[in-house]
């Protein structure tokens, strides 16, 4: 049995209001980083980092919301993964004062994207596909490589050293210590991390992401959700809620922005402080 066409979705009472809230947060948002005219050209490398973050934030958590408000919950996990994993490198940035950090997340971001294009390389030579519209040329691949290496090759001119980037976990542990050293109350993003390894099943389309698929209803039917399950929509908003508002917060901090206080402002007449 099929169901749940997003043609005829609603939002529950319930769902309506973590859905307006996550709305005023988003506009209040959208109005800051617009207000703000940051000029990237003008900020460390550092802020910049930071900037681009922020902007992938918002523009994932938007997509959340209207996800959610046509009851298509499945793609938002997916989305809800990165937001997790965003949130722990803004962090690992944020707590760190040196620019190391943000050097070895440069360099490992270009290793990794060499990685891919080596492969790309190697399979366009052995095993071409005329279907692959996203496919390089393999003029384009070499070109790529080489400017990945001149960049890789001046960050670490920079670094004075080879990059030895931490894995994720080891980052949110990383954050957790400093913030038992300076005896500052935050949740623990190793706790998150593990939220990140389960939304990576989701994500990753694992037996149990494949199960939310599919619930077994009354007299054992079987009902596949092609939109989603709306039973998860008040926790896919309320988590996207806080990992915005988080990223909100950090952002403004590390920008000294006036609009800070506003940010609490907007909590309070949401309900969420």
């Amino acid at each position: 049995m099929l169901q749940n066409s997003f043609m005829s979705f609603s939002l529950t009472a319930p769902q309506s209001k973590d859905a307006n809230c996550l709305s005023a947060l988003l506009n209040f948002g959208a109005d800051c980083l617009q207000d703000m005219k940051i000029d990237h050209r003008k900020i460390r490398a550092k802020k910049r980092l930071l900037l681009l973050m922020m902007v992938a934030a918002h523009n994932y958590t938007e997509s959340i919301f209207a996800l959610c408000t046509q009851g298509r919950t499945h793609a938002c996990f997916a989305l809800m993964r990165s937001l997790v994993e965003n949130r722990i490198n803004a962090k690992a940035i944020c707590v760190e004062s040196s620019l190391r950090v943000v050097y070895h997340f440069e360099i490992y971001s270009y290793e990794e994207k060499k990685k891919m294009l080596d492969e790309m390389l190697e399979l366009n030579q052995t095993t071409p596909s005329d279907q692959l519209q996203f496919q390089l040329e393999d003029a384009d691949i070499k070109k790529s490589i080489k400017t990945i290496d001149k960049n890789i090759k001046a960050l670490e001119k920079r670094l004075k050293g080879k990059a030895d980037f931490k894995s994720l976990y080891n980052r949110a542990a990383g954050v957790d210590a400093f913030n038992r050293t300076k005896k500052k109350k935050s949740a623990s993003l190793q706790s998150e991390y593990s939220i990140y390894r389960h939304l990576c099943s989701d994500s990753h389309l694992t037996f149990q992401g494949l199960s939310r698929f599919v619930l077994l209803g009354q007299e054992g039917i079987s009902e596949f959700f092609l939109c989603g399950n709306p039973g998860d929509i008040e926790v896919i908003l309320q988590h996207a809620f806080y990992l915005y508002e988080s990223m909100l917060r950090m952002f403004f901090l590390c920008f000294k922005s006036v609009f800070l206080k506003e940010l609490d402002k907007v909590l309070v007449a949401v309900g969420k402080q």
